[in-house]
């Protein structure tokens, strides 16, 4: 799914460095996750490395994403709050916390 992405993106960047990005792109369906978590890896994870790698190669240093509850899992304590445990219970939830870390740690080389 997510090959030819980083060519396209690297043209579009080329063109115009945008000063963020916001990246809501992503599958979003917890029972499509279960039945091809393969595809959700893919899109989900992959797309989001590439994305920050062609950011960091340009020079993009901001990106606002698109995250979900999902991450959180099953709550310990409502309201939920960002301080909640981090425990994802199925793989679009799984696949949305490792972008998350993708992107914490893949920006601002």
């Amino acid at each position: 799914m997510t090959f030819g992405i980083e060519i396209l993106w690297r043209e579009i960047f080329s063109n115009f460095v945008p000063e963020v990005v916001i990246h809501f792109a992503g599958l979003k369906s917890v029972a499509e996750s279960i039945e091809e978590p393969a595809k959700y890896y893919d899109v989900n994870v992959g797309g989001t490395a590439i994305l920050v790698d062609v950011m960091n190669i340009t020079g993009c240093k901001n990106i606002v994403f698109s995250s979900s509850a999902t991450v959180y899992g099953p709550p310990v304590d409502l309201p939920c709050n960002e301080e909640h445990p981090l425990h994802p219970i199925n793989p679009y939830g799984r696949t949305k916390l490792i972008a998350e870390n993708v992107i914490k740690t893949g920006r601002m080389h």
